[in-house]
């Protein structure tokens, strides 16, 4: 999942944005 940007989604999650739509709330609260 690292190469989905879950390091850093937050700093330009563009093209992943439909990727981790649903995931990027997990990754952005914990962060």
């Amino acid at each position: 999942m690292k190469k989905y940007g879950i390091i850093c989604p937050t700093r330009k999650a563009n093209p992943y944005k439909r990727m981790t739509r649903a995931t990027k709330e997990h990754f952005v609260v914990p962060n």
